[in-house]
């Protein structure tokens, strides 16, 4: 996997800040890993397809990655696309799952 660069926008920390005022904290940590992981999940698509992302940047929204793109077939792209959201979804069950198997480590 190529170096991929973080970026933060200034809205985020302002986010975060407002998060951190109203005691939020580890929803806001759980919100940012969430988006992580599934622009990682978009990235490592890519990579295996032999493009090259650059920047993922922090967003108050969520997460947005940037890279080379063009000359892309749809394919590719379908797939790229389609693995962001695949991942969140393997994660989320996974999470159900240990919700059923450990009742106690959900936390609300």
């Amino acid at each position: 996997m190529a170096k991929l660069k973080f970026v933060i926008h200034p809205l985020f920390i302002i986010f975060g800040i407002y998060f951190a005022l109203l005691g939020k904290v580890y929803s806001f940590l759980i919100f940012t890993l969430s988006a992580v992981i599934h622009e990682l999940g978009h990235s490592l698509a890519a990579e295996s397809r032999g493009y090259h992302l650059k920047r993922l940047v922090l967003m108050p929204y969520g997460a947005v990655i940037y890279g080379d793109t063009t000359d892309m077939p749809y394919k590719d792209e379908a797939i790229i696309a389609l693995t962001g959201p695949m991942v969140s979804l393997f994660i989320a069950l996974l999470l159900v799952s240990l919700w059923w198997l450990i009742p106690e480590a959900y936390p609300y």
